[in-house]
């Protein structure tokens, strides 16, 4: 074969290589460019009604593969909570902010409960919320406490060590975790007076002030039994915000686990220093949203966060994309907070202009299966705040060309 038709024929098979690797780069692209829209479950909003606001409490029970959970999620959702600035409260505190107003929850705040005292609080949640500055109550039936059943349950040395160190506080869940509704008066002081003054016992300087409802089951004379026993504040089994109205002795709970979908867990805990978990306002006015609508809220507006979180395909570099609708009415300095994996960065957008396509909040670290997002507030904007899609592109640095909104 003459050289040049060889040339050539190399030339062309090069050329289809390329062509091959362009296409092959393309779809790895594509297949590494997530798009989360405020339809989809990855995404919460969440208006402040009035200034009372409200506190979670979640209800933890196991936590570990003896369970059938794995204690990565549980790590995860904490990871979550710490990201994205939730404060843990003890039930002193809640009890104190309930009669008082103090403390004032001034950030998202949870409290986090476990009960039946199982060994995963100490093996788990102890490490866990030490790792974040959380603290956690541990319900206990004392009459199980060191004892194995089923399960494994902490013995006194373990509930000591955690209450000394100031991260789970043991309170009461009975002593042996009856339906307190079927008990005699004379048993049902005994579980209630008995648990309590276990606790006491073993516990130097403790004064058990807090009460779980064994299946969380309760009636007016259980409650007169708890107070008369020393209680001062009992937790149910129905979920609601708790509010400063709410009654001491029926206070509600969210029943969450490990495995409980993060999404679901992300809409439970948007409920805390908002009360209700209003969303914000829905609007198709301005054509230019990504899918079928967005969301806004009026800057100014205290309390007012809406949530993006994804979790990475894989570890590096990934940039941030923000999608809206402009208009004069819009925020000239809407605040994106990113949490990445080498902290937040907050970017101030413009949103009078460049609506209808995707602006870059820039290219950040992120860990591959750790949980991370990107929130919108609008309590110090200058206009209403447009919540609509933000996008995810793998990156291998940040992309010549591309225009960064400023960081704060």
């Amino acid at each position: 074969m003459p050289r040049n038709q060889t040339g050539s024929h190399a030339a062309v098979k090069a050329s289809a290589l390329l062509s091959l690797g362009l296409a092959l780069l393309a779809a790895s692209t594509a297949a590494q460019e997530v798009i989360i829209d405020n339809l989809d479950p990855q995404f919460t909003s969440q208006l402040a009604p009035g200034s009372e606001g409200g506190v979670v409490v979640l209800m933890y029970h196991g936590l570990d593969g003896s369970f059938g959970y794995d204690p990565a999620d549980f790590q995860a959702q904490m990871q979550y909570l710490a990201d994205n600035g939730y404060a843990t409260w003890t039930m002193d505190q809640l009890l104190g902010w309930i009669e008082t107003g103090t403390p004032e929850p001034v950030s998202p705040t949870v409290v986090l409960t476990f009960d039946d005292n199982y060994l995963t609080v100490y093996s788990v949640a102890y490490p866990t919320l030490q790792s974040h500055g959380f603290v956690g109550i541990n319900f206990t039936h004392t009459a199980y406490v060191g004892v194995v059943t089923s399960y494994d349950h902490c013995d006194w040395i373990e509930i000591s060590a955690m209450e000394s160190a100031g991260v789970l506080f043991t309170e009461s869940h009975s002593r042996t975790h009856p339906d307190l509704t079927t008990l005699s008066d004379s048993s049902l002081n005994t579980e209630l007076a008995g648990s309590r003054s276990a606790i006491e016992t073993n516990i130097p300087g403790k004064t058990c002030r807090h009460l779980a409802y064994p299946y969380g089951a309760y009636d007016g004379r259980v409650i007169t039994f708890a107070e008369t026993a020393g209680y001062e504040t009992a937790v149910t089994t129905v979920p609601g915000v708790v509010t400063r109205s709410t009654p001491l002795m029926e206070i509600g709970r969210y029943g969450v686990n490990p495995d409980t979908p993060m999404s679901t867990f992300i809409s439970t805990v948007s409920n805390a220093s908002g009360g209700g978990g209003v969303e914000w306002t829905s609007s198709t006015s301005e054509p230019e949203h990504w899918s079928s609508d967005y969301q806004y809220a009026p800057g100014g507006t205290a309390g007012a966060v809406a949530t993006w979180v994804f979790t990475p395909s894989q570890s590096g570099e990934w940039a941030i994309d923000v999608w809206y609708t402009d208009h004069s009415n819009r925020a000239t300095n809407a605040p994106y907070a990113v949490n990445h994996a080498d902290g937040t960065t907050v970017y101030r957008v413009d949103q009078t202009s460049g609506g209808g396509a995707w602006n870059t909040l820039g290219s950040h670290m992120f860990h591959q299966g750790n949980y991370y997002s990107v929130q919108l507030t609008a309590d110090d904007a200058d206009g209403f705040v447009i919540a609509d899609a933000i996008r995810l592109r793998w990156v291998s640095s940040v992309p010549a060309g591309l225009v960064i909104l400023g960081a704060e």
